[in-house]
């Protein structure tokens, strides 16, 4: 019974990373889908209206990155990839796979929230990502 009760604890710290990203996303979420009435209480006008909504969007882009980012740092690399290869996976790549996914969560608030067209940034990412990989 103690080593159940221990890996549970375990298991709970090692999810510690993930309460505040997961908070953020349920409130993002909360502020998106009760937007009518949210606005309706508070009287806002139409152009602040227009404002709010957007950066109740943008905040679900930003918390949605940061749950996928921290998702894949505690299960794929603090959990799997120590698992597997028994050392710590490397700085850099880690911090590299949380750069994209903050790229992607940004492409997608200008893309969608902004409704830009987003090619001319990856073309240049993809430029600037050659260049990196030159690098490194």
């Amino acid at each position: 019974m103690p080593f159940t009760l221990n890996l549970a604890v375990r298991s709970l710290r090692a999810m510690r990373p993930l309460y505040l990203p997961l908070i953020l996303l349920a409130t993002a979420i909360a502020g998106v889908v009760y937007l009518e009435p949210l606005a309706a209480h508070l009287g806002l006008s139409e152009t602040s209206h227009t404002a709010f909504d957007r950066a109740l969007d943008i905040a679900l882009w930003l918390t949605t990155a940061l749950v996928i980012s921290r998702v894949i740092r505690v299960f794929i690399w603090d959990g799997l990839f120590v698992h597997t290869m028994g050392r710590v996976p490397p700085r850099l790549i880690v911090q590299l796979g949380g750069i994209l996914i903050f790229l992607l969560a940004l492409s997608g608030i200008i893309g969608v929230v902004f409704d830009q067209s987003v090619v001319g940034i990856w073309a240049t990412s993809s430029a600037v990502g050659v260049v990196i990989g030159f690098a490194v």
